[in-house]
């Protein structure tokens, strides 16, 4: 039976017990938040579950696309950006909108939108020894 059989039998047999007033719709309210719940449940994980597609740009000018869910942590787009590149995981960033990417961080904790593009860099190690710099300011003034 369905739903409206079912609640036709029940304003009947209210009826027939003496009851003031028959059962209506509204009064089987459970019935409807539950299957509100269950669309808004079903609508969050399509949601998730979408996906979209990222520009990654080196500055060698080599662009690969990926296609990625909105939920899915950014390092396993690192990873197969190393594998199909053959570097390292020390060798090179990922930046989004000029700020480096985490590993543990998703598309959508990010704000992306379809056709994003990520910068690839190479990683730059080294700099300036602080303490040299200071030596030679010392026997500069000396």
């Amino acid at each position: 039976m369905d739903e409206l059989d079912d609640l036709e039998m029940q304003n009947a047999a209210a009826t027939a017990s003496g009851a003031n007033e028959p059962l209506d719709a509204a009064s089987s309210g459970s019935n409807n938040n539950a299957q509100e719940d269950d669309n808004k449940q079903q609508q969050l994980q399509q949601q998730e579950d979408e996906h979209i597609q990222l520009k990654v740009v080196s500055q060698n000018g080599t662009d690969i696309y990926f296609t990625i869910r909105k939920n899915t942590p950014m390092s396993k787009l690192m990873k197969a950006y190393y594998q199909r590149q053959g570097v390292s995981e020390q060798s090179v960033r990922f930046l989004f909108e000029g700020a480096r990417l985490d590993a543990m961080q998703t598309p959508a904790s990010l704000g992306m939108e379809e056709g994003d593009i990520i910068d690839v860099v190479l990683a730059q190690t080294g700099g300036s020894n602080s303490t040299a710099v200071v030596t030679r300011v010392i026997l500069f003034i000396q």
